[in-house]
Formats: C-alpha cells, structure tokens, sequence
C-alpha cells in the first residue's frame, strides 16, 4: 500500500535529484558565490541544506520509536548556523554532495517507515520563547517546513549561480 510516506519520499527524492545535479554542473567560481538571501556561498547554503535534511530526519526516527518530542530552539539553530557559517571553510563540493545524499537517504528511510498515521505524532515542541513557545509540531508539520526551506535555499543557489555565470 502506498501512504503518504511513500509519496512525500519520492517528491523528497525528485527534490534532490535536482538540487544534486545543479551542484555537480556548479563550477569552482559559482561554488564560492555568495547568495544573498544567506550571505553564505553556495557550497555553505548547499551544505546547510544537508544538515537541515539530516537533524529533522533524526526527530522523525525519534518520534516515529515513541519518543518525546525534540525541544527545538530558533536560537540554537541560529547560533549552530552561524558557527558552521563563522568557521569561514567552505566545503568542497564532493563533501557537500555526500552529505546531502545521506542525509536524504536517511530522512526517505524514515518516510518509506512511516504509516499515514505516523504523520500526526510529535515530533518537536518549540522552546523558543515567545509567541510559540509549548507549541507541538507533528511529522506533518515538520516536514511541511522542511520541504519549504530546501526549496527556498534551492531557489537561492539556482539564482547566484545563474547571476555568477
């Protein structure tokens, strides 16, 4: 039976089937264009998307063992954004590419695992403070955001890369 899962791991897969092909055709000097919206180079906006891949594919395998809630901080992932950014290496781009293909390799895992039910567990529990502090976000949510924001950064690389042409 095909679920939701399924679906959303083969749009997942399209995703960075093409986020990978661009990457490959990027040469050295589009590597290291900085992107706008980020103020990061490309190879570092790339690289972010695979941590952005690989830590929410870990509160997906937690929620899907019955685990409770990640307690997700908008300033911790800040702060971890801005230390990868500060430490002022760029990685190449075989790296890069290697940790987005096992970074979505490993989120599709969680998704081909998961039952249409599953989308409604738990996964984090904003403690950012503020106006979303408590709020409980499940599977579905989170993987609405995570779809969102590879798509923005991806639209940002394709459009330094084209200005760097």
């Amino acid at each position: 039976m095909r679920t939701h899962g399924h679906a959303l791991a083969d749009d997942l897969d399209a995703k960075l089937r093409e986020v990978e092909a661009t990457l490959r055709q990027a040469s050295d000097a589009q590597w290291r264009a900085v992107c706008p919206s980020e103020g990061w180079p490309v190879g570092l906006v790339a690289f972010h998307i695979a941590l952005h891949m690989e830590r929410p594919a870990g509160w997906v395998e937690d929620a899907l063992a019955g685990k409770s809630p990640f307690e997700f901080s908008w300033a911790e992932t800040d702060a971890l954004n801005a230390a990868v950014a500060g430490y002022g290496i760029l990685p190449s781009k075989a790296f890069v590419l290697g940790a987005l293909a096992g970074a979505g390799s490993r989120m599709q895992a969680a998704l081909h695992a998961m039952t249409d039910a599953d989308f409604e567990r738990d996964a984090l529990i904003d403690r950012s403070g503020g106006v979303g502090e408590g709020k409980v976000q499940s599977i579905r949510g989170l993987m609405r955001v995570v779809m969102r924001q590879t798509d923005d950064h991806f639209a940002s690389i394709r459009a330094t890369i084209a200005s760097a042409a």
